[in-house]
């Protein structure tokens, strides 16, 4: 069986399948690795192909410094690592960004078309709840209440069609004036429980 720095070299080579075996030889222990790492599937298939392509990309100057060693599956997983922690790192300043948005007092005394309240709720709880919806709408939500795009300009911004734009954002509306129903009607209970 033919090592991994033998089949980058033959595929450096010209020989495509050799990165095929390769590929598959580390391929689900990879995969395994950043689905523990970042908990979805679909993130942890997207960083699996980063981690190969950035192989490819970097694939002679890995070969220089693998210094020998025929086994290249440490590289692989520290590349994986690197990538997750990049990802989760990206995901926590946009969580952060959202809740100063959430803060601002435009947000926090206006009243909402579609019926969500956020006056009598705290800034920071409100940005907490947003920051709890799913990515996808919490970014149309913020694009419409807080930057005032259309659904015409928020489906070109976010690149999906304007009837998802529209989807997304009542799916995400409401999910906020449940949350923040269940909040206020918390914080309304007198200190002895009642």
């Amino acid at each position: 069986m033919a090592s991994d720095r033998q089949l980058l070299g033959a595929y450096l080579g010209g020989d495509e399948p050799a990165f095929r075996e390769f590929y598959e030889r580390h391929r689900r222990a990879v995969y395994v690795y950043l689905l523990s790492l970042v908990g979805r599937r679909e993130r942890a298939e997207e960083l699996l192909q980063d981690v190969f392509l950035g192989l490819l990309r970097r694939l002679e100057a890995v070969l220089r410094s693998a210094n020998g060693r025929a086994n290249l599956r440490p590289y692989l997983m520290r590349a994986a690592r690197n990538h997750a922690v990049d990802l989760l790192r990206r995901e926590r300043r946009q969580a952060r960004a959202i809740e100063r948005l959430a803060r601002d007092a435009l947000f926090r005394a206006s009243r909402r078309r579609d019926g969500v309240e956020t006056t009598g709720v705290d800034a920071v709880e409100l940005g907490r709840l947003l920051g709890r919806l799913p990515r996808e709408q919490r970014e149309v939500v913020v694009l419409r209440e807080l930057a005032g795009l259309t659904f015409r300009e928020i489906a070109v911004t976010v690149g999906v069609p304007e009837n998802t734009a529209v989807s997304r954002y009542r799916y995400g509306i409401g999910k906020l004036r449940d949350r923040l129903g269940a909040a206020s009607r918390e914080t309304g209970r007198c200190d002895d429980g009642r």
